[in-house]
């Protein structure tokens, strides 16, 4: 079954793609994994949403590569937190928080933009000279329990107002780079100086290293790792009746997902049932 927040994405990218917006859902990790982005590009440039999945909840990146870019984001979002019923408070929370983010980036984007690490943009130039930056903020989600603010402090925030919001919202920033599957963001990691690289990027990057006397890939301010491979799968079950073959396991293949409200429903023999034909149930009572 999928995840709700996988299914949440899934409809904020379906409402995006419904107002005319291209959108692009992905796993950088591994499928059904813990590394997720919805990508979003448009006329005025890229702007991407990572998703984090952590065990209480997860950890939500918004960036933008202009002002404008994140403002035609913002129209076309609208509230649609508005449209989701209240029964479904955590999914209703969930979109709730991407559109405050969203709207409190596009108020201090140019206040933001200006701490952008442009030394390390330079180095990245030397092997993406299409790079471009993005700028982009952090939030936390929890479905059920109080998100307390961070520490972080992002200074010269326009207002007080703004100012308390930016200790909720850290800075991120991030570089356009293109991939086989379409231009990605790659976010910085200030504690290693290096844009961590995303997506379907290896064959670009192998070619480009090469170039380059397959320089160090530190040495241009980036960092990349192939995706994880996912654990190994559960021992097969058991038949329930001695000697017939096993249904084939429920997958995403096999089931239709309802994006309202994420149930899973089985489209193939996936539960047991004993053989009756057999029996003779003459003498015994059924009550409804």
């Amino acid at each position: 079954m999928q995840s709700p927040i996988d299914v949440w994405l899934l409809a904020i990218a379906n409402h995006l793609r419904g107002k005319g917006l291209a959108c692009e859902l992905a796993y950088d990790d591994f499928r059904l994994g813990n590394l997720l982005a919805l990508s979003v590009p448009t006329p005025q440039g890229l702007g991407e949403l990572d998703v984090r999945r952590k065990k209480k909840g997860a950890v939500l990146i918004v960036c933008a590569e202009s002002l404008a870019a994140l403002r035609l984001v913002t129209d076309t979002l609208g509230p649609l937190h508005e449209t989701v019923r209240r029964l479904e408070n955590a999914k209703r929370k969930f979109v709730h928080r991407i559109e405050r983010m969203v709207e409190h980036l596009e108020a201090t984007f140019e206040e933001r933009a200006r701490h952008f690490p442009k030394e390390a943009l330079q180095r990245v130039h030397e092997l993406f000279p299409e790079a471009a930056p993005m700028t982009g903020i952090e939030a936390l989600f929890r479905a059920k329990e109080h998100e307390p603010e961070s520490v972080m402090f992002v200074p010269g925030a326009p207002d007080r107002r703004l100012a308390r919001q930016a200790r909720r919202y850290p800075s991120q920033f991030a570089v356009k780079i293109p991939t086989g599957s379409g231009e990605r963001a790659a976010l910085f990691q200030p504690e290693l100086g290096v844009f961590q690289l995303r997506g379907d990027v290896e064959k670009e990057l192998a070619a480009r290293l090469r170039d380059k006397g397959d320089r160090n890939l530190k040495s241009f301010a980036l960092a990349h790792e192939s995706k994880a491979r996912p654990s190994a799968p559960a021992p097969e079950r058991a038949p329930a009746v001695r000697g017939e073959p096993v249904a084939d396991p429920v997958t995403l293949n096999t089931c239709a997902g309802c994006a309202d409200c994420a149930v899973c429903l089985p489209d193939c023999n996936a539960v047991d049932v004993p053989d009756f034909s057999g029996c003779d149930f003459s003498g015994c009572s059924f009550s409804s």
